[in-house]
């Protein structure tokens, strides 16, 4: 992945834009821009995890920041026009994109939708430990089966 440009959003935000392309057959390529959006977390939303276990893990996960990824490909180009279409993955990025992505409310909608795959996350894990305990703790017995044979 090679860095193309990176610039800093009104929102606090850092936006880096990367060349991901790479060649599928013969002289066709699949040029894809990659934008990855970080911004370290700040006190409102450290304050959103509390000192408890779940908060804990849920700051693991955050790795303190928060951050994002968004693709834009185009498929099956010649190798000749991969730097315009590159150019034109970009241009469209920056005209269509930058305006949204540069609003608080942003921020704070992907902050609450990582926040809540990351609950979600937790407490499937902590089911399947849950799980995992009751197994090893449990005598094993066969089986009552015999409600099936009357």
């Amino acid at each position: 992945m090679k860095l193309l440009r990176d610039t800093k959003l009104d929102n606090g935000m850092h936006l880096a834009f990367y060349d991901d392309s790479k060649q599928v057959a013969g002289d066709r390529w699949l040029v894809v821009l990659k934008l990855v959006l970080t911004m370290p977390l700040e006190e409102d939303m450290l304050r959103e995890f509390g000192t408890t276990e779940e908060g804990a893990y849920l700051l693991d996960k955050f790795e303190g920041k928060l951050s994002s990824e968004i693709e834009r490909k185009k498929h099956f180009v010649d190798q000749n026009d991969v730097v315009e279409a590159l150019d034109e993955l970009m241009t469209q990025a920056e005209s269509n994109m930058i305006d949204y992505l540069e609003r608080r409310d942003y921020v704070l909608g992907l902050f609450s939708k990582k926040l809540q795959q990351y609950r979600e996350l937790y407490a499937q894990e902590m089911h399947f430990q849950q799980i995992e305990r009751g197994l090893s703790t449990e005598v094993n017995e066969p089986d009552d089966f015999s409600g099936c044979f009357k």
